[in-house]
Parts: C-alpha cells; structure tokens; sequence
C-alpha cells in the first residue's frame, strides 16, 4: 500500500534503488518509474503485477512495480503471479481502488489512513484490524471458530464459499485422513497433505493465517478421527485453528454486538463465483439477490424469486435457497423469521454490477445441467453438484476422483484407499453382504468436449481388467489386493467410466475392451447419472445390489 504514497520510504526505494536494480531494460525502468511519478499514484494493473512472459515462470523477468518490491524466495523479486495476489489482497481489504475505464488503480482513502495510522511492532494497526472484519470469509471463519472451536482447513473448506461450485472445491476429508494414517511413508504424507488441497481448503488456510497474524486465530494441529466404510482411522491435521479471546471481540465487533457499531462489508462483485463456467450469470444473480435484501426487511424466498425474474433472470426457489447458503458461506449474515423469510442483517458495500450484454449473463451448458439436477436432488447434500463442474474441468481430475470416491462411499460401496496414480486405476469399489457381490474398476475422466474411450483411453481400462485377472506377482503396486478374496475376476467385476459427456464412437470400443478381455463387463456414466444414482439409492428407488446388472451393458447408464 505504502508504494501508491510519495511520502514512505518503500515508495522512495522503488524509485532510487529497487526498481532501477532489479528491473531489465531502459524502456520498462522509465515506464514504470513514470507511473510512480503520478500525483495521485495511479498504476496500470499490467505495471503492477509484471507480465509473465512464454516459457517456465522461473525464467521470466522482473517488470512489474511490486514484483520489485519484495524479494522472492529464490530470487531478489516476487513472480508475476505472486505480485498479483499483492494487488488482490490490498483491493479486497479496500486499501486500494480499481477503475476498470483505465485499468488503473490508486490509493484509497482508507489506504491513506492504514498508511498515516502508526503500527504496532508487529505491522497490525486499527485500519487493518477494520479492514479484516469488513472482509466477509474472514468473519466467516471467526463464525465458524466459535461455534466449533477447533476446526482444520478442511472442515473450515467445506463452508466457505459457494460449495458444489468450480472455484469452491474442498478435499474429502475423511477420505484424506484413512489415507494418512495407511500411509507409513513420511515424504508421501506431506505430499498427500500438500496436493490434497481443494480452492476452498487454500482460502481457509490463507485466511487464517491472516487471522493469525492480527492475533485473533491461533494454529492449533488437530487429531481427527473418522470412520469409513466400519473401520476407524485418527491422523493429526497440522492446519488446524482455534479463535482467542482478541478473536471472539474481533467477531462481536463485526457482528455489531459491542459499543461499536456492526462493520460495513465489502462484498466485490467478483467475490460471488471464481472459476464457474457460467461465471457472470452467477454473479448477477447473487448481486441481485444481495441487492433485493440490502438495507431492506424480510423478504420471502417467493418475493426474492419475484423481483429477480422481473429483472430478466431466469430463477427458481432452489437456486434463491442454495444462493443464500452460499452468501451465508461467504460471511454475510442473515436472520430468519418463522414463517422462512429472511434478514440480510449486514450492510454491503463496494458491490459494483458492470454491464453485460444479454448472452453474457444467461447460463451455460453446464450451468443448465447443475440447475436440472438440483430440482431432482430431494435427498442428496446439494454440495455433491460439484461433481458436475469437475467432469468438463481436466486441470482438477485428481479432485474429480477424489469426490468420485466419496460420493460412492456415501452411496454404500465400499472405497479402498485413493488408489490414483501410476499403475493402477482411479479406484477400487466393491459391494459387501448383497446376494450377489461385485467390485468395480473406476476410471474418471474428467473432459471439458466429453469422453470418446478413444484407443489410447481403452487400453488403460483394458491393462487394469488384465492385471486384475491374471495378478502378476512382480507388479509394482498390487493394487487389487484391496478388493475381497470371494470376488472372482472377470465375472464378478465391472469396469466403470464416469465422465462429463460420453460421445463418438464409446460403445464399440467398450464391446472391444470386453472381447479383448475375457468378455468382462462395465460401462460408463455421467456426473449427472451417477449424482442422480446416489439420489436414487437414498430414497430407496434403487439398490445397490442393481450395479451388477446396471454396469454391465457396455453402455452409458442413464437414470
């Protein structure tokens, strides 16, 4: 913050020692020097960042202003990217602006005075401490702290943001934790702890820390226990929190319940959904929802509905229901009366809706699949609706089949440990004390265009069928160990594909991987099919003994 202020030694450093140092080429050192020159500073978004150039990351050049303002890990500058959440989190604090006619940003006017205010040996002052508690996901977390009191990034993860959503994703937990504790190699551990992170379990990990360093949270490791599938497993969680006393009157500040007044919160726009395809669509209709409750009584879930589709956005009472929840997630706080009306109780600020064209903010594809399958989810936690997301997003296939995984074990089967990785197949499920018992290989495949089972993508279905007929005792992994030594293959297993879209030519080359391997049987399904499945289990209009005949169609399953 202190670089958009002539005054501070930080802004005179950039311009006489670290930019002119760190900085390559006249033309880039006078550009950037130019924009420090302003009065008022204001900087180019691209100026302040630095752009990434082709190539790995490592390589790339400092020509950003906060690249060169604080030195890397390994280098004397931050990275492009690193820079970048820099400038988010002094916008998202409001200690600096963002005019979007010039690409531009300036000092605040509460940055001037989180400037001007002097800091307490550790950096923290009262701006800062204001600033945290009209931030959202902050109170949120400290909400959460208090009525749980110990909490890991994981179950903190799982209700924060707008949950089943791309952008809001959370590792399985329980899932997680009897891994761990199978788990005897420690360099695995800390890379399962490490890349077992979903989007949300990272903003409630940095969020914290936030929260730490103001001297509201304190990082506490807990033990989990968890039981799946009848057996219990405990491993200690090392990002765990706690709230302190400083914490508990941070949050009865926020919530207006001191002699201070409840804070303002600052909810941007682009806070209301991150990575979902639909991603404008979705912000309309949550700005819209915020701006029919702001500063206003109770409304109906009925008048909400009614006040929106006046406006031309095509809604209905369950996604106002699961929009609110998500609002709730994000740290707004809301009453309700008996009769199922409800309060927005904060004041929203910095809630600035940009213009679109129509197309922009009608649903995509997948948004319209995700809203014909929540009107048939009576029973299924509607937080399942990410699977959908994750199936057309291949960056997160890991988290595809981590929820794959979970979701089957909440239907019933049994879930061997994530079984993903080289050599072996996404997952290993089978069923116990049904008439008749099968197992399933599970192969998730995560495409945005859909799943064609092209040969490349047949021939690793048919590799696992074949180890688990013939279980050689030199493979390196021995992944079908965990399945029950009553199950014989090929006849008592089932091959299963569970993707976004099944097209081409999948049928033929699934008679093909069965003729090529001892005529087994599998078939594939769909994130929609398989979350209608799960509903269909709960309520009783299937069993899960049906799987034997139901994935064995070389066919898609349809629900």
């Amino acid at each position: 913050v202190e670089l958009f202020d002539h005054a501070t030694l930080t802004h005179r450093d950039l311009v006489t020692n670290r930019i002119p140092s760190l900085v390559k080429g006249i033309d880039v050192i006078t550009r950037l020097l130019d924009s420090l020159s302003t009065r008022p500073v204001k900087i180019k978004y691209a100026d302040l960042k630095g752009r990434a150039l082709h190539g790995p990351r490592a390589n790339d050049p400092c020509n950003g202003i906060i690249q060169a303002l604080l030195p890397g890990q390994r280098r004397g500058y931050l990275s492009d990217w690193a820079a970048e959440n820099f400038v988010r989190w002094a916008q998202t604090l409001g200690f600096i602006e963002y005019d979007s006619g010039t690409d531009t940003f300036t000092l605040s006017a509460l940055g001037r005075q989180y400037v001007n205010i002097p800091a307490s040996a550790n950096g923290i002052n009262s701006i800062l401490e204001d600033a945290l508690l009209s931030y959202p996901p902050a109170v949120r977390i400290l909400r959460l702290l208090v009525a749980e009191t110990h909490l890991t990034k994981f179950e903190i993860g799982r209700r924060l943001g707008f949950v089943g959503e791309n952008g809001f994703t959370s590792s399985p937990q329980h899932l997680l934790v009897r891994d761990l504790h199978r788990e005897q190699d420690a360099k695995i551990r800390n890379k399962m702890l490490s890349d077992g992170e979903g989007t949300s379990d990272k903003y409630a990990r940095m969020i914290a820390g936030w929260l730490q360093q103001v001297g509201w949270v304190e990082q506490v490791p807990k033990e989990v226990t968890v039981t799946v599938a009848g057996s219990v497993y405990t491993y200690k969680l090392p990002q765990a929190y706690t709230i302190t006393a400083n914490g508990q009157t941070a949050l009865r500040r926020a919530e207006g319940r001191s002699s201070r007044p409840r804070t303002l919160k600052n909810v941007y726009f682009e806070m209301l959904a991150t990575k979902a395809s639909s991603r404008q669509y979705l912000r309309v209709r949550r700005a819209s929802i915020i701006e029919t409750l702001n500063g206003k009584g109770f409304k109906s879930v009925a008048q909400i509905e009614a006040v929106i589709s006046a406006a031309g956005l095509v809604v209905n009472s369950g996604m106002i229901i699961d929009d609110l929840a998500g609002l709730e997630n994000i740290g707004l706080q809301f009453e309700r009366n008996p009769q199922g009306a409800v309060r927005l109780l904060d004041t929203v600020a910095k809630l600035v809706r940009p213009q679109f064209a129509i197309a922009d903010t009608q649903p995509g594809d997948v948004q319209k699949l995700k809203e014909e399958v929540r009107s048939q989810l009576m029973l299924l936690d509607h937080v399942r609706l990410i699977l959908i997301d994750l199936s057309f997003d291949s960056v997160q296939n890991r988290l595809f089949e981590q929820e794959t995984l979970s979701l089957l074990l909440e239907c019933g089967f049994e879930v061997a440990p994530s079984v993903g990785g080289a050599n072996r197949p996404d997952g290993t499920v089978w069923t116990e004390h049904q008439v008749k018992n099968y197992g399933l290989i599970v192969d998730s495949k995560a495409y945005s265009q859909g799943f064609s089972c092209d040969a490349n993508q047949r021939r690793e279905m048919q590799n696992y069928i074949q180890e688990n007929i013939t279980r050689p005792p030199s493979h390196p992994t021995s992944w079908w160990k965990e399945f029950p030594e009553a199950l014989v293959a090929p006849d008592d297993f089932r091959f299963l594909f569970v993707t976004s879209r099944l097209i081409g030519d999948f049928r033929n080359q699934f008679r093909r991987l069965s003729n090529i391997t001892n005529n087994s049987l599998g078939a594939g399904i769909t994130a929609v099919n398989l979350l209608l499945y799960a509903e269909a289990l709960k309520s009783g209009r299937a069993v899960i003994s049906d799987g034997y005949h139901r994935f064995s169609t070389l066919d898609e399953v349809v629900i």
